[in-house]
């Protein structure tokens, strides 16, 4: 086999690949804005679009009349599971040196419309906001077997190199 039908092959390797799935993890706006009565909520997820394995949530809330006033209360998320058999439940932790932003963590174990809800109580005033979101299958990054594609790429590196070496002293 010489070099070019050699490079051939390995172009037709990696146009196998879905492109769709490599380009997923691509930066998409991941902030949802929630306005009720009393509080504006915003949240966002670390990574878009939401994909399943664990996921950061940060969640910014301020309040509707005067946002000057920093909201400093408890912050409890129900995250829905799509076929609503099971409900869990966090408290969000406020960040020390923030004003009003609350962090928390989920793991999705399955794909599907999930819902989630998140309950604002800061001793005066309550209030119960709910939103849907699509959690997707893992990219070929979270592939079962990814390590031994890994491998093979390895492998394949070290053969060319191997190969183009003793191609290059024999011609010496």
């Amino acid at each position: 086999m010489n070099n070019k039908t050699f490079l051939v092959f390995i172009f037709i390797f990696f146009l196998t690949f879905n492109f769709n799935e490599l380009l997923a993890d691509s930066k998409n706006e991941n902030t949802i804005l929630l306005n009720g009565e009393n509080y504006i909520v915003k949240v966002d997820f670390d990574s878009y679009p939401i994909k399943l394995g664990e996921q950061f949530i940060d969640i910014k809330i301020d309040y509707r009349e005067n946002t000057e006033i920093k909201f400093n209360g408890n912050v409890e998320v129900y995250f829905n599971t799509p076929d609503k058999n099971k409900r869990y439940r966090f408290f969000a932790l406020k960040l020390p040196e923030t004003e009003s932003l609350y962090k928390a963590t989920h793991t999705f174990k399955e794909p599907g419309e999930w819902m989630i809800e998140i309950y604002i109580d800061d001793k005066n005033i309550s209030e119960n906001f709910i939103f849907f979101v699509s959690v997707n299958n893992p990219a070929i990054t979270a592939f079962k077997h990814g390590y031994l594609v890994m491998l093979l790429v390895v492998l394949f590196i070290v053969v060319a190199f191997v190969k183009l070496s003793f191609e290059a002293k024999s011609k010496k």
